[in-house]
């Protein structure tokens, strides 16, 4: 949901996968720099979601973040 919504307009989106993981930490710093709690999550402009605290992450919810809109 997120890709797409982001593909509609071309913005950037960076996935994180923790199970892949990556060699350097980076993406664990991730999860503490963000304040992941429960996967999956997802972060705009360097925020997470209130969506991603404790409940599913709507489409609602991503495009009111400003997700696939014109800025």
């Amino acid at each position: 949901m997120v890709k797409e919504l982001a593909s509609e307009i071309t913005d950037e989106v960076i996935v994180y996968d923790l199970v892949k993981q990556c060699e350097n930490g980076h993406y664990a710093s991730r999860v503490l720099q963000y304040g992941v709690k429960r996967l999956p999550s997802v972060a705009i402009d360097g925020k997470l979601l209130a969506c991603c605290t404790n409940q599913e992450i709507t489409r609602k919810d991503l495009m009111n973040a400003g997700l696939g809109q014109n800025v």
